[in-house]
């Protein structure tokens, strides 16, 4: 299968003062062309051999596949997490200008 150019990024956390803050270093840095927070949102997983639910608060980066591994950097650098969910689903279509907006915002990153 051929790595999409664009992709979404999804990011929980457990505090909205912090999924702010990482929203907007990711996307100050260029990392992603922009990112949405919303929730909270009731997350239940395993953890540790129990099962854990807790209020989470859910990041949505668009970036293209080259910047995930920046991304996923920073991001793990900054989360509070000892594990954090940072996984990425690809875009795959999009209206050429809004995808061409993606390419430019993050080009700096790419430099």
């Amino acid at each position: 299968m051929e790595t999409p150019e664009f992709i979404h990024v999804h990011v929980t956390i457990d505090d909205r003062d912090a999924a702010q803050g990482l929203l907007s270093k990711v996307v100050g840095e260029r990392l992603a062309a922009c990112g949405h927070l919303d929730g909270p949102i009731t997350s239940t997983y395993w953890w540790e051999g129990n099962l854990e639910t807790e209020e989470e608060f859910r990041l949505e980066f668009k970036t293209t596949s080259d910047l995930f591994d920046k991304l996923a950097a920073r991001v793990t650098e900054l989360h509070t997490y000892d594990e954090p969910q940072v996984i990425a689903t690809p875009i795959l279509k999009g209206s050429e200008s809004y995808l061409q907006w993606i390419r430019d915002e993050t080009s700096d990153a790419r430099s």
